[in-house]
């Protein structure tokens, strides 16, 4: 099912599939892909092409297990809560989602979303539309009354952005513990980006990190607010010639530590 108009209110509760004991498994719809509360939400997609929402927005989500593979694409719609590739309410591994974004209007989006469990594979892409806040390609909470050693790693998300406007700060991977490996990317039309209220991050207060990556595809004359928290800035230069700007920084930046790299 797909909405191209009208308006979901506040009260209302779309669902591709739900289950109060087994797996939801590759069902569409579009505000919830599925919903699971005590095992897997795997598969599912949520298409929204017009129309105003106010409720948050769902791939899949599940309260106790695993949220694998589902889809988000926002092609027109306005919706006036978070949008989610994947959301787990607990410790189950948040993985392989995707959320992609040519048109419409939102609050804050992520690939992935765990409360204490992990976050891993996830990913935003972004080539038009505007986001009124945050980007993040996987988050991990961390609820501290159920923290351990073996959970909270948000480990290769990937945001790509070729267009739209963001306001908010954009996080490859956001942890309070592990974030290693996760990317933004400014691709081929990155340039025509409004970003200039927008603040980069490869990870936002983990402990641990190594290898988040702002990775520049060839695009030159990129406005941004900032970028901070990389371990690695990797300029791919592509038609870039002696004496053009790739990046174009707003603010005072400190690269810290980072590995600067040109190809």
């Amino acid at each position: 099912m797909i909405i191209q108009g009208g308006m979901v209110n506040n009260n209302a509760w779309v669902y591709g599939g739900r289950s109060e004991k087994g797996s939801v498994t590759k069902n569409t719809v579009t505000i919830s892909g599925g919903l699971s509360w005590d095992a897997s939400a795997t598969g599912n997609s949520a298409t929204l092409s017009g129309g105003t929402v106010n409720q948050r927005v769902y791939g899949g989500w599940s309260s106790t297990g695993s949220v694998t593979d589902n889809i988000v694409t926002l092609s027109g719609s306005t919706v006036n809560d978070e949008v989610y590739g994947g959301w787990s309410n607990a410790s189950g591994e948040v993985k392989g989602n995707q959320l992609t974004m040519s048109a419409g209007e939102v609050k804050n989006i992520y690939g992935g979303y765990s409360w204490y469990g992990s976050a891993t594979g996830n990913s935003v892409i972004i080539s038009s539309g505007t986001v009124k806040g945050d980007v993040s390609g996987g988050t991990v909470v961390m609820d501290i009354f159920r923290d351990s050693s073996d959970k909270g790693s948000a480990t290769s998300n990937v945001i790509k952005i070729s267009g739209g406007t963001i306001t908010g700060n954009v996080v490859g991977g956001a942890s309070p513990k592990i974030a290693t490996d996760n990317k933004i990317i400014l691709a081929k039309g990155a340039a025509a980006a409004n970003l200039q209220k927008a603040t980069l991050m490869g990870f936002d207060e983990a402990s641990t990190h190594s290898g988040n990556t702002l990775t520049v595809e060839g695009e030159k004359n990129i406005t941004v607010g900032n970028v901070k928290n990389f371990d690695v800035y990797d300029f791919q230069l592509g038609d870039v010639k002696n004496g053009d700007t790739i990046l174009n920084l707003l603010n005072d930046t400190n690269l810290g530590d980072a590995t600067v790299k040109v190809t």
